[in-house]
């Protein structure tokens, strides 16, 4: 009976383990992408986005030398992500009742343009890369780095 109630755990836990990154926060929609751009959610594989897939919080996103990829936001912001383009969607909380939250994304290489939402409008919203932090306020912005 006790092995019968640890092999039940076992499986419990292994189930969980395997669904915990499609159960991770959905934060956006990928709405454009040219081939060769890849994902990574929290825990999970690496994937090539396709157009109308979730995005998710802590997501990694890597662009080819020809892949690109537009990232609309439920704040209705936009990123559109250049190819050659390495970052993570480090924080994205919002709560559309208040028209609130913050964003942080984090930029490692290559170039991105944000076009603002909601979040940009308080001024909830940064762009991290090694060598600056950039906070955005109701603006359209191009950041590269590396290049």
């Amino acid at each position: 009976m006790v092995g019968k109630f640890k092999s039940i755990i076992l499986t419990l836990a292994t189930v969980l383990a395997v669904a915990a990154p499609a159960m991770a926060q959905q934060v956006g929609t990928a709405t454009a992408v040219n081939p060769a751009t890849e994902s990574t959610p929290p825990g999970g594989s690496t994937t090539m986005l396709t157009v109308g897939a979730r995005v998710v919080h802590k997501e990694r996103i890597h662009s080819s030398p020809t892949g690109s990829v537009q990232l609309l936001f439920l704040d209705r912001s936009t990123l559109n992500i250049a190819p050659n383009t390495s970052l993570v969607i480090d924080e994205f909380v919002y709560d559309p009742a208040s028209n609130s939250g913050h964003m942080l994304t984090k930029l490692t290489q290559g170039t991105l343009q944000y076009i603002g939402g909601q979040l940009s409008h308080q001024g909830a919203v940064t762009i991290e890369t090694p060598a600056a932090v950039i906070g955005i306020r109701g603006a359209t912005l191009n950041v590269s780095h590396g290049r």
